[in-house]
């Protein structure tokens, strides 16, 4: 999710799956495998529109 702050292609798509956003707390890694950042669900997807992109949700289950 992170790797969008260092993301030159304006054609990323970004997809999120729904029962994930049911979830109050999202954890990613930072572009780094050793850690782990815990992050309200709200923000994350904020964090994507502030970077520029659309997301899309999705029913994978």
């Amino acid at each position: 999710m992170f790797g969008l702050i260092n993301q030159q292609d304006p054609n990323i798509q970004v997809y999120f799956d729904r029962a994930m956003l049911d979830e109050p707390v999202l954890t990613f890694h930072p572009d780094i495998n050793t850690q782990t950042i815990f992050i309200k669900t709200n923000d994350i997807l904020r964090f994507v529109r502030v970077m520029g992109y659309e997301y899309e949700v999705l029913d994978l289950r």
